[in-house]
Parts: structure tokens; sequence; C-alpha cells
């Protein structure tokens, strides 16, 4: 399939950036609490398995072919912006006294939870993309099957923690897991199957079908929907990130967005990558800026207007920023160029049709819900 027709996975990076800054505000919990659990403990997550799968769509067939020299580059990649993000967050590491623990603890979130609550996902896709690297180079087309088994052992320790909790030897090995990482959620178990999943997905005959894949896409939803509800109703998940129908889900939302032929939108994969990073450093933000105002009953209490505001700050600095590259000297010595107010606009545009998938998948959401 043509790079050029992908263009639907970098418009619904925005919602799905978005999804992940609803987990960490909860858009909905001033309002209803159960309609929050269902947007931000269910829908929203399919937002980090699809960035993951998209990676894997990109990443697996390079794998197939170069091996070794394409895995080294995308780990060295990720390691760099993820040492610049650890760098980013380290005042707020300090004010939290995080950086107190033992060498053990320190060790265990470099390597596994991250260094702040969402910079997981660095270390999560480099460790997965090595595992990968090393199933599908021993085992070829079987490399899914440890990949599935290892994203089994995840769901046991995570929303399906109940049963695990129930048989004491299993528990037991459980609880000595934990002792190395805080969830099951990471690049060890949850990695892995949504890599392959993506590189699988990439290489097969390509079919546009859009009106088939969204229905499909709307019943695993419903799918998943259902068994959050169940998950919950048995109060069986230790942390609810991973579901049995999880891959279904993302596995159909990407065949439904690369049918749709969109040309690719690049300025949209940088926009996301800067909402992910920033967007805690906007909570707090926020949530200061509220208490030297006095409007904490808006910017705070109200979840909605929480969430808003949160999101438009690296949504707003992504597309300034972007107005503003190359900063290249000018031919006549300047040396900023000046702020391109028609790039400003059409980077608006831009976002309101990157927007427009995932306003499409809620409303399909919704009249199935």
């Amino acid at each position: 399939m043509k790079t050029e027709s992908l263009g639907g996975f970098d418009r619904f990076r925005v919602p799905a950036a978005l999804l992940v800054i609803a987990i960490h505000t909860g858009p909905l919990l001033s309002l209803n609490g159960e309609a929050n659990y269902l947007l931000t403990d269910i829908l929203a997550r399919i937002a980090v398995p699809f960035f993951f799968s998209v990676s894997g769509w990109f990443l697996v067939p390079r794998l197939l072919r170069e091996g070794r020299a394409a895995l080294i580059p995308f780990v060295k990649k990720l390691l760099l912006l993820y040492g610049a993000a650890v760098l980013l967050y380290l005042p707020l590491n300090l004010y939290n006294h995080t950086l107190e623990e033992s060498g053990f603890a320190l060790l265990r979130d470099v390597l596994f939870n991250g260094t702040f609550y969402h910079l997981w996902y660095f270390p999560a896709l480099a460790l997965g993309a090595c595992i990968v690297w090393a199933l599908v180079r021993g085992l070829g087309r079987w490399a899914w099957l440890p990949a599935v088994l290892l994203y089994l052992v995840g769901l046991l320790g995570d929303s399906w923690y109940g049963l695990t909790a129930a048989l004491p030897p299993l528990r037991a090995t459980y609880e000595g897991m934990f002792l190395c990482f805080d969830y099951t959620r990471n690049g060890l178990f949850s990695t892995p199957i949504f890599l392959l999943l993506g590189g699988w997905l990439a290489q097969r005959p390509r079919r546009n079908r859009p009106g088939l894949y969204g229905v499909g896409l709307s019943l695993s939803l419903v799918l998943l929907t259902a068994e959050g509800l169940l998950v919950k109703h048995f109060a069986l998940a230790r942390f609810d990130a991973l579901y049995l129908t999880l891959p279904l889900c993302v596995g159909f939302l990407l065949l439904w967005l690369a049918a749709l032929e969109l040309p690719a939108a690049p300025a949209l994969r940088g926009w996301t990558a800067a909402i992910y990073v920033l967007h805690p450093w906007c909570i707090v933000l926020v949530r200061g800026a509220a208490k030297l105002t006095g409007l904490e009953a808006l910017l705070i209490q109200n979840s909605l207007a929480h969430f808003c505001a949160v999101a438009a700050l690296p949504l707003c600095a992504a597309l300034v920023l972007d107005a503003l590259r190359p900063l290249r000297p000018a031919p006549c010595g300047r040396a900023w160029k000046e702020l391109d107010l028609d790039a400003l606009r059409h980077n608006a545009r831009t976002l309101r049709s990157a927007l427009s998938p995932g306003c499409t998948l809620m409303a399909v959401v919704k009249a199935d819900g």
C-alpha cells in the first residue's frame, strides 16, 4: 500500500492524542462518572495501542527485510526522545521527590514504568521493538504465537487480574513480577502484539472496503465496551489498560483508516508527539493558573473545561511552532522568518480535518451505544 494513501493514520493521531489527555484528566468526571468510565477506561484505551500498531505497520516489514539495520536507528531515536522527555520532566520529578527512591526503584522506572507517568511509552516501544525483532528473526511467521501468549500474561495482570488473584500460586507469581514493574502494561507484555498486528496488516493485499471495515470496527467497539463493563461489574481489574478485544478493535481501526485513502499529513505526526509529551506539563500549568486567578471552579472542578484547557495548550503550541518552521536565516540576512499566517490558517484547517475521523468514530460508537 502506498504511503500517500495512509493519511488516515496521520489524521487519527490527533484524536488518539486527545484520548490520552482524556485518560489523564477525566473530562466527563464532573458530569457523569459512568460516562467518564466508558470514555477513559474503555474506549480511550485504543489510543496507545493505535500508536504502537502504526509503528509496527512501518517497522515490522523493514525488520523482515533489513533485520538489525532497521532496528538500531529506530531504538536510538526512541531513546534520544525518551532522554529529552526525562530531562523535560526532571523539575517535576524533583518537586515531587520521586528521584529520592532506591536505585532499584529508579532503574525500574527508567526501564518499564517511565520516570513520569506517561513516559512509559518510550521504553515500552523500544523494548517491544527489540522483542519483535528477536521473534521474527527466530520464528518467522510464527512470531505472533509468543506475542499472543505475552499479551495474555499481561491481561491476567491487568483488567483480568481478578482471575489471577483467585489462584494463590498464580497470584504469588504476579506479585513477584510486580516487584520489577508496577503494571503488566509495558513493553514486555503489551507492545509486541500490537507491533506485529500493524506489521501483519501492512503486508496484506490492499482492499478498499471502508464500509465493511467500519462495520467491523463498530462491532468490535461494542465487544470492547461489553468487556470493559463486565470487568467493572465484577471488579476484576488491577489496572484497566488491556482488554481481550483490544487487538481486534485496533486491527479494524487500522484497516478502516487505511481504506479511507487520504493524503499524508506529516505535520500531524510532530503535533501529536508534542501533545503527548507536553500534556502533563500543561495539566500542571492549567491547575497552577487556575489557583493564581481564582478560577478553580471553572478550570479544575469543571472537568470538561479542565480537559479543554489542557488540550488547547499543546495544540496551540504545535500550530504556532509549525507555522514558524523552518527557522532558517532569510536571504536578506534576518535571523528568523516571520510568522507565516497562511501556514497557520492552513494548519488550523488541517487540524479540523484531522479530527473528522475521530468524530466519525465517536458518532458510530454513539449510534451503536
